[in-house]
């Protein structure tokens, strides 16, 4: 009746969500007395992909408004920081063989946000940065289908539907308040 064909399509063929907590030492100028808040601002990122898995680079700048000199005075201190991370095909559930020509889609699902200043020196302060990310892998690969010559015309369309109606779940056919509205 019918026979098998491989086609070649576009497709996701990995997908994974990571958050990542980056620790930083940032180091003033002056004796710090207090830490009054921290934001992160200016997040970038970009995806690729590589031999290993994705790559995703990017930078963000830490702000931390601090007092100073018993408490009479407060400063700013920003830095630029610079990052790169991995995510391994077997992280996103990916054969490297089984997907050709492969892009990276990468998302943010949450942050940067600065999540703990302290003080750990008098003159240095640790923050904790997260970020949380959809990575996903797009690219082509084959599926083997069963083909049905001449299937899709429209004198045939109803006997393949009324062929295949059984094998159809529930769910699917009651999505459809008629029968005309399979066949087209």
């Amino acid at each position: 009746m019918g026979e098998f064909r491989e086609i070649y399509v576009k497709a996701v063929c990995g997908r994974s969500r990571h958050a990542f907590h980056d620790t930083n030492i940032l180091h003033t100028d002056r004796a710090v007395d207090e830490i009054l808040g921290s934001r992160v601002t200016s997040h970038q990122f970009a995806g690729v992909v590589t031999s290993a898995g994705v790559k995703i680079n990017g930078s963000y700048d830490i702000h931390v408004w601090f007092t100073h000199s018993g408490g009479q005075n407060t400063t700013v201190l920003t830095k630029t920081i610079d990052y790169s991370r991995v995510i391994s095909f077997e992280e996103l559930g990916i054969d490297p063989g089984g997907c050709d020509n492969p892009q990276a889609t990468v998302r943010l699902t949450h942050g940067p946000i600065c999540s703990d200043g302290t003080l750990v020196a008098g003159s240095a302060i640790r923050c904790t940065v997260d970020v949380g990310y959809l990575i996903e892998v797009i690219g082509d690969t084959k599926l083997c289908v069963k083909h049905y010559p001449g299937a899709c015309d429209d004198s045939i369309k109803k006997e393949f539907i009324d062929l295949f109606d059984d094998e159809f779940e529930d769910e699917f056919t009651d999505e459809f308040d008629e029968e005309e509205d399979l066949v087209g």
